[in-house]
């Protein structure tokens, strides 16, 4: 199974600075969202090679995507794929960047005083709102029941 035809969705194209957003850093170095996810993306691809996971995914698609047309499954294995992707977009958030990350890239959006520096419910939220977007422009997506 190719894995790059369905991993291509474009940060930078959705998200504002994140290459200047750091998703981890140490001591001696920093390491942006972006290289973190190609870094993810990289051990996905060797696992999933290494596990032949294709017939696990080729299962989920016929129990999980029973009914549904191609393009249909086509987009669940975006979806499934596309979860490496967006784990950490939610490190965008000004505070973690500020706060955890030691960096004040994204203070120029004046988050709230009560904004906390979690990220995960973010990850989540740019997640589903890219998708929720793209399943939109689906032209037909039928489920038998």
């Amino acid at each position: 199974m190719d894995i790059d035809r369905y991993i291509v969705v474009s940060l930078e194209k959705i998200i504002i600075n994140i290459d200047q957003c750091y998703g981890h850093r140490d001591d001696d170095h920093q390491e942006t969202i972006n290289e973190h996810i190609q870094l993810c993306t990289k051990y996905l691809k060797e696992i999933f090679k290494l596990k032949k996971l294709d017939s696990i995914l080729k299962s989920f698609n016929i129990s999980l995507g029973k009914g549904l047309s191609d393009e249909g499954k086509e987009m669940f294995n975006k979806l499934f794929f596309n979860t490496i992707t967006f784990h950490d977009t939610g490190k965008i958030n000004p505070v973690f960047q500020n706060d955890k990350m030691n960096n004040p890239v994204m203070n120029y959006l004046n988050p709230p005083k009560n904004l906390e520096s979690d990220h995960s419910k973010l990850s989540a939220y740019i997640y589903l709102g890219h998708y929720l977007n793209k399943l939109k422009e689906l032209k037909k997506v039928i489920v038998k029941y």
